[in-house]
């Protein structure tokens, strides 16, 4: 009897470890998988100083909602995914308050090949398609805003209409190597379909060692309506352009740093300008949720038969994260100062190229503040 009470034990212990086990595996599984569906989004409460001249209608100071934003992902098949993001805010571009952001599907056929389509940022620089929760200043470089988001030379969101393919794969010892290849509308992402040819991208990065990104891209593009003659001066809706960008950026650990280099031609039929810049920046982490940053950028804008027009800056900031999410995102609030030259012809502005222009002598100093919150 003992024997037959031994033997049931033995038989319930196994039978109860293959119970478990199997449970143990399935849920190891279901915690790791990917999950179908992800709502995401985040918000940009923003108030500057400074740029107040008599010659420009810009606000001395100002608070303003500068971004809110959600995200919808459905992951369909392991092969097919969705992404649709809605702006809810009025960014001060003439946009309507609940126009889309991003909307494209995402079909990996292979490792070196996922095909996307639809609206969303294309292929390019490093600081263009970093999104604005992860990038250490509140702003970009004014070169990055005046190039890489302008596929047509005259405004744009660093996005456009069309298809891309991309991919990437090991190159041996922990290198990495990719790509991306796009053809677009090639008039940004709220203007009309009337151009007369479309435009392209081309990018390509190599990744020596973890943390460091070697990038290099190419765009073009031909704005000329159907029917139309290049006009003496370039317009948003009249003109070539192309543009080029070299960069190098590294982050690990507490250290982040990158520098680009752009250059670009906007051509008309007798007209031609020419943009280039650079910059230089980098944020180190100085405790787990503080982070302090520098950054030189300068840009040129030249007009055939014009003198040469620059401005440059040297930017200073911090960033306190409430609540971390990733190595540089998460609720946060951050400062920046802006220490800034500028000759008499150029013109920008302090939202990433929105709100009010602001010129030349009128070009002062700012001080930024920003406070994010992130789902």
């Amino acid at each position: 009897m003992k024997r037959t009470s031994i033997a049931m034990k033995v038989l319930l212990m196994l039978s109860a470890v293959l119970l478990v086990i199997p449970a143990h595996v399935i849920a190891q599984e279901k915690k790791t998988e990917e999950p179908r569906f992800k709502i995401g989004g985040f918000a940009h409460f923003d108030y500057y100083l400074g740029d107040n001249g008599s010659a420009d209608t810009v606000s001395e100071q100002a608070f303003t909602v500068r971004r809110v934003r959600l995200s919808f992902s459905a992951r369909i098949t392991d092969q097919i995914s969705f992404t649709i993001v809605p702006q809810l805010d009025d960014a001060g571009t003439g946009e309507r308050t609940g126009t889309l952001k991003d909307l494209f599907v995402n079909v990996k056929l292979h490792e070196l090949a996922t095909v996307t389509a639809g609206l969303y940022k294309y292929e390019f620089d490093l600081e263009g398609r970093e999104s604005s929760t992860v990038r250490p200043f509140i702003n970009r470089t004014v070169v990055t805003n005046t190039v890489a988001g302008r596929m047509t030379g005259e405004g744009g969101d660093f996005r456009d209409k069309g298809v891309s393919v991309i991919g990437k794969t090991g190159i041996g010892g922990g290198a990495s190597l990719g790509y991306g290849l796009g053809v677009w509308q090639g008039i940004g992402p709220d203007r009309s379909d009337n151009n007369s040819d479309l435009g392209y991208t081309a990018n390509l990065w190599v990744s020596p060692v973890k943390g460091l990104k070697l990038n290099g891209g190419y765009m073009t593009s031909d704005n000329t309506p159907k029917g139309t003659a290049l006009a003496a001066t370039p317009t948003g809706t009249n003109n070539k352009y192309r543009a080029a960008v070299v960069g190098v950026q590294y982050d690990e650990g507490p250290i982040f740093a990158r520098a680009e280099y752009f250059d670009a031609e906007l051509k008309g039929s007798v007209t031609k300008i020419d943009r280039k810049g650079w910059y230089v920046e980098a944020a180190y982490s100085v405790l787990p949720k503080l982070d302090v940053m520098a950054r030189y950028q300068e840009f040129e804008n030249e007009t055939w038969g014009a003198s040469d027009n620059k401005i440059n800056s040297i930017d200073l900031g911090a960033k306190y994260y409430f609540a971390k999410k990733g190595r540089r995102s998460g609720t946060s609030i951050a400062v920046n100062y802006m220490i800034r030259d500028a000759d008499s012809g150029v013109s920008t502005r302090i939202f990433d190229e929105r709100g009010g222009t602001v010129t030349g002598s009128n070009i002062k100093n700012v001080f930024l503040a920003r406070l994010q919150v992130e789902l």
